[in-house]
């Protein structure tokens, strides 16, 4: 008896430490992107990387305005690599910061989906600016009062001069309540 007890009260207090930071509340994350290119991107790169931080800010219950800011990194597939290495081309893959901003909208608390839209600027020589949007779904994980992990998937595309570049980007951060 006491044991069902101790666990009832246990499953209890970790219910009330899930509610802690879950939803719509104003915070700040830093994380880690893993791009999976989808479509013409997936023939030449084969996976991208970097990171990101993100801002939230509250404005009406369960909706928050995002503005996201990052790094992301791709690498060249060998046979790709291989290809331009023959003719003497640069072969270390391309990169871009993305700066977006947008809405996220939670459902039951934790669960969210998200659209943003803003440029991806290239860091490649002469590389530019593509229009980028990217909607996903994602979930906050409380681990403490005021710290959350957001775990999230998305499909973004950038598109410059009718050409589009696309990717499935996963994002698992630690954000942190202000």
């Amino acid at each position: 008896m006491k044991k069902t007890v101790l666990s009832l009260l246990l499953l209890a207090g970790l219910g009330m430490a899930a509610n802690a930071q879950q939803g719509a509340t104003n915070k700040i994350s830093a994380g880690l992107e893993l791009a999976l290119p989808t479509g013409d991107n997936a023939d030449v790169f084969s996976f991208g990387y970097g990171a990101s931080v993100q801002g939230e800010f509250n404005i009406v219950k369960n909706l928050n305005l995002t503005a996201n800011a990052g790094y992301l990194s791709f690498r060249l597939k060998k046979e790709i690599k291989d290809l331009l290495e023959s003719f003497g081309e640069d072969t270390k893959g391309s990169g871009a910061i993305p700066l977006k901003a947008g809405a996220k909208y939670f459902f039951a608390g934790k669960f969210y989906g998200q659209a943003e839209v803003g440029a991806a600027i290239s860091t490649d020589e002469d590389g530019g600016t593509a229009f980028s949007y990217a909607p996903g779904i994602g979930i906050n994980l409380p681990i403490s009062e005021k710290t959350i992990v957001d775990l999230g998937i998305r499909y973004e595309n950038w598109r410059k001069d009718g050409i589009g570049s696309s990717f499935f980007g996963l994002r698992a951060a630690v954000a942190f309540g202000l």
